[in-house]
């Protein structure tokens, strides 16, 4: 190991110290309950559940149309064999409370919808999972301030990933491949007397658009306005299948902007398919000593907390932010994406 890297362990220790001497975490006392073992069915431990418990499934196929009601984590095993199948009769997942998190399944044949995120629900997290086959893949229907991040969506019969009456939430890598449409920004149909729910402010940005007939549709209109479409020069946007500019100085982004009309464009097209790069918590491409800065600030902190960060629990064991975290990302200092 280089005195570089002696140098920086040892100060990313002495800071860590200094901030567990002046912060006191509070944790928020939360259960775990697992499926099967607890109870045989998602539904049936969801019911049982306190508001803040984790939910772990295990590995297996669950024939289910899930009600999350509580504001719950409900993780799965593998999220390529631990299946959610809605088996064409229902909606897979349906989310009404403020706070759920659902992340690392394959949600799968919802009659209508894979996911759906009920009206006036907010900060929901949606991440890390395969949705396939379904009319709507994951749906947003009026829903405030979530978080949809790293699923892979394909052949949906309608649309990937649908944004409709939402505002001020995050979009961000995820892959969507093979939809009718992949990403729609829209207001829902409304009595004339009663203005509609705005779509606005919505942020977009390091997706893969990939061979969806129809990549991104806007709703032409008022009341859908203010979406952003990358996150800056510095951060890049999304990459399209379909976009076809050149990078004259090969910073990763392209020349041109990606026009989805003539009111909405991704400025900063990325030229290659987005990957993650591990320890780049502040998703400015490169790891450095924000990334760094970010990680002890929150050190110690548990998945529930008020501070809580998951890209910044980099390393098992998964749910706490520790040194193990730490040491993952100063492994990987200096990294940039290309």
């Amino acid at each position: 190991m280089s005195k570089g890297l002696i140098s920086l362990y040892l100060t990313i220790l002495l800071s860590v110290g200094v901030l567990l001497s002046v912060f006191v975490i509070h944790p928020v006392k939360a259960g775990m309950i697992t499926v099967p073992d607890d109870f045989s069915t998602i539904q049936e431990a969801i019911n049982h559940a306190n508001e803040g418990d984790t939910i772990f499934v295990r590995n297996g196929t669950y024939y289910e149309h899930v009600l999350v009601n509580k504001t719950v984590t409900l993780v799965g095993e593998d999220k390529q064999i631990t299946n959610i199948d809605g088996n064409n009769t229902g909606n897979c997942v349906t989310i009404q409370s403020n706070g759920a998190v659902l992340k690392d399944f394959t949600i799968e044949n919802g009659k209508l919808y894979n996911i759906r995120v009920g009206k006036n629900v907010s900060q929901v997290v949606i991440d890390n999972n395969f949705v396939i086959d379904s009319y709507w893949g994951i749906h947003l229907g009026g829903s405030l301030n979530s978080t949809i991040k790293g699923n892979l969506v394909k052949h949906c019969r309608d649309t990937g990933l649908f944004l409709e009456s939402s505002s001020y939430n995050t979009i961000i890598g995820n892959t969507l491949v093979n939809n009718h449409q992949g990403i729609v920004l829209a207001i829902a149909p409304h009595i004339p007397e009663i203005p509609p729910v705005l779509c606005v402010s919505n942020t977009v940005y390091y997706n893969n658009l990939l061979n969806n007939s129809i990549q991104a549709v806007v709703q032409v209109g008022g009341y859908v306005a203010f979406n952003r479409w990358d996150n800056g020069y510095r951060f890049g946007g999304n990459y399209w299948s379909n976009y076809n500019g050149t990078d004259s100085n090969q910073d990763g982004i392209g020349d041109a902007p990606y026009a989805i009309d003539t009111n909405n464009q991704d400025r900063y097209p990325l030229m290659d398919p987005w990957k993650p790069l591990l320890g780049d918590i502040n998703d400015d491409r490169v790891v450095d000593i924000l990334d760094i800065v970010a990680i002890t600030s929150i050190y110690g902190c548990k998945e529930g907390e008020l501070k809580w960060n998951p890209e910044a629990d980099l390393a098992p064991q998964y749910g706490r932010i520790d040194i193990l975290d730490l040491v993952t990302c100063t492994s990987h200092y200096g990294e940039k994406y290309h």
